[in-house]
């Protein structure tokens, strides 16, 4: 059959002579042929992840083959290893895994929540924490346009639109005339939501989605406090 990609003793290696040396690739050899469904997982992050969270070492430790690629949680040894590593996880703070397994050569990252977005610096030089006019919210801030692009810088123009915000300007588009788009909000067949019906509509004073609720609501002309 023939074979439609073939590599040869391909070599990856981050921070070769350093300590903290990772061989990715080291010497693969790989063809694929037509017809065939090929998936390519890492052995690394097991082999020298295991030994860190206790687990034993790929090769060598009875019942962990050597190029081990980890184990599905129904086997017992996939159950063991998701055990010791929240374990692992529990006894150590974000700060010194982060540590000990990056300096290990796994990639390893906290999931950010919001305090420590703010706080990243390069979130900050990449000004990826922007401010902007909500027509419901008032003044918000939060992550902008992640991908930035040299020649063809993104940003927020505009907030969400309400419900139906935009209905005329789209029918117009379909051909429609401003009569025929007038007889459809008469029929209730068209609405559109100001961002008072908005907050009204969906609650928001009563769910806590405003954080200021009293000088919110009245910005944009909603009742305080709602009538019950």
């Amino acid at each position: 059959m023939a074979k439609l990609i073939e590599l040869r003793d391909v070599y990856k290696i981050y921070s070769e002579g350093l300590e903290s040396e990772v061989r990715a690739l080291d010497g693969v050899s790989l063809s694929i042929e037509k017809g065939e469904f090929v998936a390519i997982v890492g052995q690394g992050p097991v082999t020298r992840g295991y030994p860190i969270i206790g687990m034993g070492k790929p090769g060598v430790t009875e019942g962990i083959p050597k190029n081990c690629t980890g184990f599905p949680l129904f086997d017992p040894r996939g159950k063991k290893a998701d055990e010791l590593c929240a374990k692992f996880c529990a006894e150590h703070t974000c700060d010194e895994i982060e540590e000990i397994f990056n300096k290990a050569g796994i990639p390893c990252q906290r999931a950010y929540g919001p305090a420590d977005i703010e706080k990243d610096p390069q979130y900050e030089a990449r000004e990826n924490i922007v401010e902007w006019d909500d027509q419901c919210f008032g003044k918000m801030k939060g992550i902008g346009v992640t991908n930035i692009f040299k020649k063809n810088p993104s940003q927020i123009v505009a907030s969400a639109p309400c419900f139906g915000e935009h209905n005329r300007e789209v029918l117009k588009d379909f051909g429609y005339t401003d009569e025929e788009i007038d007889a459809l909000y008469k029929k209730g067949e068209l609405a559109t939501w100001t961002p008072a019906d908005t907050a009204r509509i969906k609650n928001f004073v009563e769910w806590h989605f405003f954080w200021d609720p009293e000088r919110q609501a009245k910005r944009i002309g909603l009742e305080y406090p709602p009538k019950k």
